[in-house]
């Protein structure tokens, strides 16, 4: 699998789904392996989600239908949705974008609909929960139709949307996103840093990759970065952090994304996640497959020290990682060693200093 047919199917599974300053050490032996407080079975339903509280939504019935039905409390508690879901998920789990046809926002708890009147190729929540980032094909902009109903080819722009009011705002142009047919990925989102990033094959060049960040609130370029081709970013909720793997086996450099400054390294591994605070790093083995069937990933939590703080069990392959809104927990869904339903998911919420298998699961928001 090409690198960017490997970061792309990451985009897509994430997207179901969110410095290290010292290089990564090398695994301690298992009587040195840190031993965070880890409850022994999954968690039992605590009845439905309260109102108003965040969540990770993921399905827990083996289901065929594209929703959430469940949901994990950061604390670790396992809840019942009073009503099935369907969408990309706010960081706090309470809102959603239903964007397969046309863009619906819905509330998690009461069912209350927007429709927003649009049709995004690509969208991601900001991190104030209210605003979307939203790439839109440009009208008028050159196309065709392929055999999969959906344009080949034409101009994209970047917006900003209010998900309650339905105002917006056009960011910025951007070229081509029909090259080798991917759409650009929105990797951050922030109306905290008034700080948008978007990742797409440079126009009609097939050796690297452009990561082009902005400004929110005036559309001025803040960086246009040329990527490998063989690697692909990942930055921090507000995209202050950005960490660009390289699946080579060269591992994730990492960098202060304003100033495009060097913030260290961790040779050999990929970061597939940040904790909000930044304080600690989803990491997983280099050049992983982008299918269960092709590879493992072995996913594992480290500090800013390169210290495993929490691991999988061995060969597990990594689903989705999801940030906990303002703290330094995170949310990891991963597969060991086969798919739902034969073998369901595990999720866990894990920290430095707890780790929290919640229930199996059969897909993850």
């Amino acid at each position: 699998m090409s690198g960017m047919d490997r970061r792309l199917a990451w985009a897509v599974t994430a997207l179901a789904l969110g410095a290290l300053v010292a290089c990564q050490q090398s695994a301690p032996p298992p009587s040195a392996r840190p031993t965070p407080a880890v409850s022994p079975s999954p968690r039992l339903s605590s009845g439905p989600a309260p109102a108003g509280v965040p969540l990770v939504l993921f399905r827990h019935a083996a289901a065929l239908a594209p929703s959430w039905d469940s949901g994990a409390g950061w604390d670790g508690h396992f809840y019942d949705l009073t009503k099935p879901v369907v969408g990309v998920v706010s960081p706090d789990g309470e809102h959603l974008l239903d964007y397969s046809v046309g863009a619906v926002v819905a509330d998690r708890d009461t069912g209350a609909q927007n429709d927003l009147g649009m049709s995004p190729l690509n969208a991601r929540w900001a991190d104030d929960n209210r605003h979307l980032c939203l790439v839109l094909d440009r009208p008028g902009s050159p196309g065709s139709v392929g055999p999969n109903g959906r344009k080949q080819e034409g101009l994209t722009d970047l917006w900003w949307v209010d998900s309650v009011s339905g105002d917006r705002r056009l960011i910025a142009h951007f070229g081509s996103w029909a090259f080798n047919g991917w759409v650009p990925n929105i990797t951050a989102c922030s109306a905290a840093a008034d700080l948008a990033a978007l990742d797409m094959p440079a126009v009609k060049n097939a050796n690297y990759n452009e990561l082009y960040v902005v400004r929110v609130s005036t559309g001025a370029l803040i960086q246009n970065v040329h990527i490998s081709a063989d690697s692909y970013p990942v930055m921090s909720h507000d995209g202050s952090l950005t960490a660009v793997n390289d699946t080579t086996g060269g591992g994730a450099s990492l960098f202060e994304t304003v100033a495009w400054s060097p913030a260290g390294a961790l040779h050999g591994l990929e970061v597939r996640g940040m904790a909000w605070d930044r304080s600690t790093f989803l990491v997983v083995d280099p050049a992983t497959a982008g299918t269960i069937n092709q590879g493992t990933m072995n996913p594992r939590l480290v500090d800013r020290t390169g210290k495993v703080l929490w691991r999988s069990p061995a060969d597990s392959f990594l689903d989705g990682v999801v940030a906990e809104p303002g703290g330094s927990l995170v949310a990891v869904a991963f597969l060991s060693p086969c798919r739902p339903p034969t073998c369901p998911g595990q999720l866990w919420i894990v920290g430095s200093s707890t780790a929290v298998l919640v229930s199996s699961y059969a897909s993850i928001a």
